[in-house]
């Protein structure tokens, strides 16, 4: 869809020759492009649970049955450690004194570069 729009885009200027307003022409056919896309999408959904089969795999008597999702369409279990991240030496900041002893603030001293 990006890929159609940028077309239009680069060729809506050619309405202009058929006496047509270009903003306009563009702001119709890209609606009328969206809608499609939007049509296509809702066809492809329905096509696709139309069309998927759910399998079952036996289980022990203990755990329950659940509807199993093909692979390809199955999202990866993704699993982050947290770690805190702390720093050892305290960084100076830009109104902070400056630490060479000039008495000025840092981003006036050493903070310049």
């Amino acid at each position: 869809h990006i890929d159609q729009v940028q077309i239009l885009r680069n060729e809506i200027g050619l309405q202009a020759y058929a006496q047509r307003d270009p903003v306009v022409e563009y702001k119709r056919q890209g609606f009328e492009m969206f809608d499609n896309m939007i049509e296509r999408i809702k066809e492809d959904t329905t096509a696709f649970l139309v069309n998927a089969k759910i399998e079952i795999n036996k289980v022990s008597p203990t755990q329950p049955t659940q509807p199993q999702m093909p692979k390809q369409y199955q999202k990866a279990e993704v699993v982050s450690e947290q770690k805190t991240v702390t720093h050892d030496k305290k960084e100076v900041g830009r109104n902070d004194p400056c630490p060479c002893g000039s008495g000025k603030k840092y981003k006036n001293c050493c903070g310049k570069n």
